[in-house]
């Protein structure tokens, strides 16, 4: 039991830190607060698993886009969305048809941000993205793909 207890304890150490980072350390006071706020919500204290981890970081990461998303300080050639989005996973979500918001499942995002963010994905070169600007249509398809994950 002890042993299993340590374990969940490091899997929770990044989660953690970066929480103690953006809550106490991290020079936007409203970003803290809306950082404990989410936590409340989904509390590291419940992450058992490496995957439960990931997956933390990641509905944080989309629940802060969704917020900034449309924000006076947003960069247009950069917009918000939920990630990951369907060009870059097309088996980690689908559009519910009602709402037209992405539902994501859980088990493939974790399987696809391992991957995507694993070592041999990894680069030390500095990359510089291309800026291009978004058609009309593609504003409007980047509107649909904007949501909320299922458990928010």
């Amino acid at each position: 039991m002890l042993a299993n207890s340590m374990a969940h304890e490091n899997v929770r150490e990044v989660p953690k830190l970066i929480f103690d980072y953006v809550t106490t350390i991290f020079s936007c006071r409203d970003c803290g607060k809306h950082f404990q706020a989410e936590e409340k919500r989904f509390k590291i204290s419940k992450i058992d698993s490496s995957d439960d981890a990931v997956l933390w970081l990641w509905k944080i990461h989309n629940i802060v886009s969704e917020r900034l998303r449309g924000a006076p300080a947003e960069d247009p050639e950069f917009p918000k969305i939920q990630f990951p989005a369907p060009w870059l996973c097309g088996d980690c979500s689908e559009i519910h048809g009602k709402t037209k918001r992405l539902i994501f499942d859980d088990n493939k995002v974790a399987t696809f941000l391992k991957e995507y963010y694993s070592v041999d994905n990894l680069s030390d070169e500095i990359i510089q993205p291309e800026k291009t600007s978004l058609s009309e249509e593609e504003k409007i398809k980047m509107n649909i793909l904007f949501s909320h994950h299922k458990d928010l």
